[in-house]
């Protein structure tokens, strides 16, 4: 589709260069968000810590599990490692290991006490070992 190619260039090109990214993230971002890409980025904003690597090896950053859970109602672990990232499908040793600094990341976002850390820690691996 070459109109999407155009498009895709385009709001890649604003995204790298309002919030000075890669070119590479950028493009990750309008393909999977469009324009929403933008509120991704201003979740992000001044928190450099956001724009690391969800999963070493994949584009995902950490930004995005926070976009997700806020505004498209993702809840649990092993939907972001799953459904929204397909990173447990495609890799999931990384998927395994991404479990831990995942809920804690997000459970810094969510105020969880230790013993909800560890609950979600569980239950999130019980939910991957589905995905054999």
């Amino acid at each position: 589709l070459p109109n999407q190619k155009i498009y895709i260039r385009y709001f890649a090109n604003i995204l790298s260069s309002k919030y000075k990214i890669e070119k590479k993230l950028a493009k990750h971002l309008i393909k999977n968000y469009g324009e929403r890409a933008f509120d991704v980025m201003n979740i992000c904003n001044g928190r450099p810590d956001l724009l690391e690597p969800l999963v070493e090896g994949f584009q995902h950053i950490k930004g995005e599990i926070i976009y997700q859970e806020k505004y498209e109602m993702a809840i649990e672990i092993s939907d972001f490692l799953a459904r929204r990232t397909r990173i447990a499908m495609l890799d999931k040793i990384a998927a395994f290991n991404a479990i831990e600094p995942l809920v804690h990341d997000l459970g810094k976002e969510r105020n969880w006490s230790a013993e909800t850390m560890e609950r979600e820690i569980a239950l999130a691996k019980e939910q991957l070992k589905a995905f054999d």
